[in-house]
């Protein structure tokens, strides 16, 4: 990398970190940031999960583990915001390294990596370590492809970017692996290349040893079936699947009125839909004539990423099936829809290289209106969302509960009974149960995802049983029969359903 790329992808690094603080400005306040899948407060305990054994855990163990460190040095509050404003410059200086070329199409593919459908869907959900994984793949399909370029047998860089990403995301490991593939393989290949890429995959694996560790023993960390595939199967929008992640959608939790498909409007939507795949094509057939091994590998995985994303519903649908069946360790894949991190690249550098054809081709003034296209998801993405997330303080009933049981070795038992519900400090949005993020002492809460067809997928035999006393309404003695687990305390919080438990 010379002076100049160097200074380069400082600035991208520069114009990420703007856009990210546009983003969380508003959490920075007082308060604490409560997503569905990332909540914070101001106890955050250990739990198994954090050393990737709850029956629901399936982030990255060293990821959990360095957050509950920076929660320790900086606090809980902040450490939930500043996570997430991590992604910003990590991935805009990670696409302007993978573009390469001039300015134009650095910057440009830096603009496109963080302003995008994708982030917005996942930053709403708190999918805080699937965003740090693909903010990564850049940085690894850089390291790969200067691999490649000077022709090594072995390499040091690519392993340690694709150990990194596997540590942060399970998912990245396959998406990785799907990388490391296409730069190996296209256009052509040698043993050379095989044998390297090799050599970096196994490297990087031991990172993840753990989960291997728990496949050979058949530990049951995870039960998940046939049924996972259906509750988090990719969402079909207007067009068809296939059309649907084409634009970065697709996101099965995503609902209608939050999409930024939505906020477009239909006319202006399919105007959108229109111009970047307009953008991506131009781009790719420049970066063709121009830059064949950059471009190739970044096709194929552009095209793979689409078609897995699609998932079951997809033209290659029977293929996931198999592969869900029978590849090891596949099942952290069961959303089909983070396939699209591998477009989401793909995309942005070809973007950058259509706003480079613009700029040779024509005055700066159209490449810059150009570059400034992905600005249409703003609204959906700056300020907190577009102001429809802010930080939230709970309620003294809390603070009060917290009080009374203080410290201790001793459980307190969370009820209502789900994983996942709404509060009124949360603006009734359904968030994680943050028991765990508040309370002094550890609190035992269900892990039941409760999806249409899926109720469950944790393996816990504690949690089977307090779902049956919970479902008897108590079993006529809740508190004698909830103690041999180690309750010692039995939480009521005031949600919706507080009258379902009358019978505390």
């Amino acid at each position: 990398m010379t002076s100049g790329s160097r200074r380069d992808t400082v600035l991208a690094a520069l114009l990420g970190l703007v856009v990210g603080l546009a983003v969380v400005a508003p959490w920075v306040r007082e308060g604490y940031l409560l997503l569905l899948d990332w909540v914070s407060g101001p106890n955050q305990t250990l739990t198994p999960g954090v050393y990737g054994l709850s029956g629901s855990a399936l982030d990255a163990m060293p990821f959990r583990i360095i957050t509950q460190i920076s929660r320790d040095l900086v606090g809980s509050a902040a450490t939930a915001w500043l996570v997430i404003l991590a992604y910003f410059p990590l991935a805009a200086a990670g696409a302007s390294v993978a573009a390469g070329g001039t300015r134009w199409r650095r910057f440009a593919a830096a603009f496109f990596m963080v302003c995008n459908p994708v982030v917005v869907d996942r930053v709403r959900v708190g999918h805080v370590a699937f965003l740090l994984g693909i903010a990564l793949l850049p940085w690894l399909f850089a390291a790969l492809l200067e691999a490649r370029r000077r022709r090594k047998w072995f390499a040091v860089r690519p392993a340690l970017w694709y150990a990194l990403a596997i540590s942060v995301s399970p998912h990245a490991a396959w998406l990785g692996a799907v990388l490391i593939g296409a730069v190996a393989l296209a256009p052509g290949t040698s043993w050379r290349d095989l044998v390297r890429s090799t050599q970096v995959v196994l490297a990087a694996g031991l990172v993840y040893g753990y989960a291997l560790v728990l496949w050979l023993t058949n530990t049951p960390a995870l039960r998940v079936t046939e049924a996972d595939l259906q509750a988090y199967a990719t969402r079909s929008g207007p067009g068809g699947v296939l059309a649907t992640v084409a634009t970065l959608h697709g996101f099965w939790r995503t609902a209608d009125q939050d999409t930024v498909r939505d906020w477009l409007g239909p006319v202006l939507g399919l105007i959108v839909l229109a111009a970047l795949i307009a953008a991506v094509v131009v781009g790719f057939v420049r970066l063709w004539r121009v830059e064949l091994d950059r471009a190739a590998p970044l096709l194929v995985t552009t095209v793979v990423g689409l078609l897995l994303g699609a998932g079951v519903a997809g033209p290659m649908g029977s293929v996931y099936r198999f592969a869900f069946d029978h590849l090891p360790l596949f099942e952290a894949m069961r959303e089909q829809q983070k396939w699209v991190g591998l477009a989401l690249l793909g995309y942005a550098v070809a973007f950058g290289a259509a706003v480079e054809w613009v700029a040779v081709r024509t005055r700066s003034a159209f490449a810059l209106a150009a570059a400034c296209a992905p600005l249409v998801v703003a609204p959906t993405l700056v300020w907190g969302l577009g102001g429809s997330v802010s930080t939230s303080e709970y309620p003294n009933g809390w603070q009060d509960a917290d009080a009374v049981m203080g410290r201790g070795t001793g459980l307190a038992l969370f009820l209502p009974w789900h994983a996942y519900q709404p509060f009124s400090f949360s603006d009734y949005r359904t968030i994680a149960t943050p028991a765990n993020a508040f309370f002094s002492r550890t609190v035992l809460t269900s892990d039941a995802v409760e999806l249409p067809g899926l109720r469950t997928d944790s393996t816990s035999l504690r949690t089977a049983y307090v779902d049956r006393l919970v479902a008897d309404g108590g079993g006529g003695a809740f508190g004698r029969l909830v103690a041999p687990l180690g309750v010692e305390y039995v939480v009521l919080a005031k949600t919706p359903e507080l009258l379902n438990y009358s019978w505390v």
